[in-house]
């Protein structure tokens, strides 16, 4: 039986709960702290109640599981607290993996209780990680792991059989931007651009994925866009999966930087992408090769690389057929799960301090 016990909860994103289950191995223990997330994937995940003192001495699920663990991983910055303390409780170290960065405090506060764990914080972009070492982090506690990602299962059955759920015909264009709907995200700038296009583009329509706390406002502006009923926001329903099948182009238009996991996914899924010029989604998704970008905050700029996809089919092939290589060849699920296993080995043996 493994040795590494993962820790989520209901403040764990879906995407991270994807990112588990592609990473976990046979035996490794999944403990649920308080409310279980939505977990619609082969997890096997025992829940426990949210602790009201300290943890190992109010859980005892908690403390049998601890005993035979030698290695805390946690799948959001929430947790860290509780994952630290037991952590320090039993004597080894801690791992938090990040899609979204935290801020300010937090992030402050994340940094130091990963630091008295010696443990590390895993970042999925080279530009997150710099972003942390510019706000103080020690670089020694900072790892990149790339997302893992898969090609998708029979893509065109799964595109005809969810269009039909969708009511969408199958010579209609789609676009989805498969990230969370949280703020920064850009579902406003990504909402006007596709106003935009709907004037030389009538037969295109907008998928808006997720419940997230940006969900009402999109509705609205979809609304008073004039679009409510074309800008389709499909909650949970659907998995991600199913949608980039179902899509034509995924879309990033992002205000502030993010976590590159749906970006991975969408270019296992083999399509192209228009996104905004940040860091994060250059580094994966090279303009030219694998995307179309444009300045943020800029609809008109959204609007302009998306109908140069949308109107250029052969362009939009070659993009989605060069994002599907980098996925392949960066993404990789088993390549991702043995960078992990040695990020555990260097975090179990971490190297003595200078004297």
């Amino acid at each position: 039986m493994s040795d590494v016990l993962h820790l989520i909860g209901s403040c764990t994103p879906s995407h991270m709960l994807g990112q588990l289950a592609l990473l976990t191995r046979n035996g490794d223990r999944i403990a649920s702290i308080g409310a279980s997330p939505d977990v619609r994937m082969e997890l096997q995940v025992q829940t426990i109640s949210k602790p009201f003192g300290p943890v190992l001495l109010v859980s005892p699920k908690l403390r049998k599981l601890s005993k035979v663990t030698s290695l805390i991983h946690v799948w959001s910055a929430e947790l860290a607290g509780v994952g630290g303390e037991v952590a320090r409780d039993i004597d080894c170290p801690l791992i938090v993996s990040l899609d979204l960065l935290p801020a300010g405090r937090k992030l402050t506060k994340l940094l130091g209780r990963v630091d008295r764990c010696g443990g590390l914080i895993t970042v999925t972009s080279k530009a997150d990680r710099a972003r942390l070492l510019a706000s103080g982090a020690d670089e020694s506690l900072i790892r990149v792991l790339p997302p893992a990602a898969k090609a998708l299962d029979q893509p065109e059955q799964l595109r005809n059989e969810t269009r039909s759920r969708l009511g969408i015909p199958e010579d209609m264009l789609v676009m989805v931007a498969p990230d969370s709907l949280d703020r920064g995200a850009g579902q406003k700038i990504t909402i006007w651009a596709y106003a935009l296009l709907r004037q030389v583009l009538p037969e295109l329509r907008l998928i808006l994925p997720g419940a997230g706390p940006e969900k009402p406002r999109a509705r609205f502006f979809a609304t008073t866009a004039g679009y409510g009923k074309e800008v389709l926001l499909t909650g949970t329903e659907f998995s991600r999966a199913e949608l980039l099948a179902a899509a034509d182009v995924a879309v990033f238009f992002h205000q502030t930087p993010r976590g590159s996991i749906c970006l991975a996914q969408a270019m296992a899924a083999g399509k192209a992408i228009a996104a905004t010029a940040l860091p994060g989604l250059i580094e994966y998704a090279p303009h030219g090769q694998a995307s179309l970008v444009s300045p943020p905050g800029s609809p008109r700029g959204a609007g302009g690389v998306m109908l140069k996809l949308l109107s250029e089919p052969e362009l939009m092939s070659k993009l989605g057929q060069t994002a599907a290589q980098i996925a392949e060849k960066l993404f990789n699920p088993e390549l991702i799960r043995s960078r992990l296993d040695q990020l555990y080995s260097v975090a179990r043996n971490p190297e003595p301090s200078p004297a």
